[in-house]
């Protein structure tokens, strides 16, 4: 019976354990962001004025704690702020993340949490918003500028993207007159919002492939490994050797012009990009920016939905082409940890023909030090004599 009594009592002190460390933090940040949907009443409806950020991103200014930030859109993150701006406008710590969040690399951490006051978008509050932190060892710390308004923010209602008024129109789902009317002449697609939620068919390999919206995305479509193999034979193509952040190397495959069809609408030239170690179908912000489109977060029968409303843009769309940026030259200068490095190259470019290399580390180009050295400057010259450590000179002309 001592025994039986030990034994029971362990168990308890573990499952108690497993309680508090791991089951109560996900039931508690559960309840936070249901208090978030919560933000908007059913007659609620505001016109927001929206921009575009210099990486194609879609971005809404408003106030955390009373401090003015730009965020960029993004519907497969939940909020992110800078670590160094999460300290400068007042967070208050609040936890870890209940789960593991990944980036588009695949890198998986669990961030720390930060609670404010409040956010304003225009004059709608909401309260005790919750920031996971981002460390400036983060590959993405660049990338979000000041922050991301995340789909835990977006989960407040349906928001109307008028992007040739560059206007939201944001109202609660239960708002059927207003939710008819704004999504008229729109196609619905059913669970667009969740990951593999929208079905593309890409005419050159006669597929159909299941694709997710990503506004953190930058560009126009981002397919997997197999069906850029499946392209390779298909359609002409260009690659880049790219350095990322944290050593890892890898390669980006351009495709151009290929017809794809979503929703029933006929996209004729569309750049089609694949990163080798992302490996994932996106639809990104740039592709997006030739769409009036709704997101719409809501409830039907009792369960959460996200769905999807598109229509394309007869007049005044945008180009559906979204160049890597890489210098007339095909290279790459990025400065690494003081140094100036060659973080990408073209195949087949005037920096490869002539023997350059990605990593090499540039000391001048035509006689200037390298804290004069960027992108544009390289596209300023008709000659370039780069100095390579460790490796001499080389001598590039357009």
């Amino acid at each position: 019976m001592k025994k039986y009594i030990i034994v029971v009592s362990i168990l308890s002190l573990l499952i108690l354990i497993v309680i508090c460390f791991y089951v109560y933090p996900i039931i508690h940040y559960g309840f936070h962001q249901i208090k978030i949907r919560e933000t908007l009443s059913e007659n609620e409806y505001k016109e927001i004025p929206f921009t575009y950020g210099k990486n194609n991103h879609f971005q809404v200014n408003c106030f955390i704690n009373n401090s003015e930030k730009t965020l960029l859109i993004d519907t497969k993150a939940t909020g992110l702020l800078r670590e160094d701006s999460i300290l400068k406008i007042g967070g208050e710590y609040w936890g870890k993340l209940p789960f593991y969040s990944s980036n588009a690399y695949g890198v998986k951490e669990r961030m720390d949490i930060y609670s404010f006051h409040n956010i304003r978008l225009e004059n709608i509050e909401i309260k005790s918003p919750l920031f996971s932190c981002v460390k400036k060892s983060n590959l993405i710390y660049d990338v979000i500028e000041d922050g991301v308004w995340g789909s835990d923010l977006l989960a407040i209602g349906c928001w109307k993207f008028d992007t040739g008024n560059k206007i939201i129109k944001l109202f609660h789902y239960k708002n059927q007159r207003i939710l008819e009317q704004e999504s008229n002449g729109l196609v619905k697609i059913k669970g667009g919002l969740e990951d593999n939620g929208i079905t593309v068919y890409i005419n050159e390999i006669k597929q159909n492939c299941r694709f997710t919206l990503d506004l953190g995305y930058s560009g126009t479509i981002e397919v997997d490994n197999r069906t850029a193999d499946l392209l390779k034979e298909k359609c002409n193509y260009k690659q880049i050797y790219s350095i990322l952040d944290n050593g890892v190397r890898d390669t980006v495959t351009i495709f151009e012009d290929v017809q794809i069809f979503i929703a029933g609408i006929n996209v004729k030239k569309c750049q089609v990009a694949n990163i080798r170690s992302v490996n994932r179908n996106y639809i990104g912000a740039k592709f997006m920016q030739n769409f009036n489109f709704i997101l719409m977060y809501g409830e039907e029968n009792g369960h959460l939905c996200k769905h999807l409303y598109l229509q394309k843009r007869v007049k005044g769309t945008s180009n559906f082409q979204c160049q890597y940026k890489i210098s007339k030259y095909g290279m790459k200068i990025k400065c690494k940890n003081g140094s100036f490095i060659l973080t990408s190259i073209m195949k087949n470019s005037k920096a490869e023909q002539i023997g350059l290399r990605l990593g090499d580390e540039i000391t001048k180009i035509n006689n200037m030090s390298e804290e004069f050295i960027d992108d544009i400057m390289l596209d300023s010259l008709s000659q370039l004599k780069v100095t390579v450590k460790n490796r001499g000179e080389f001598i590039l002309s357009m």
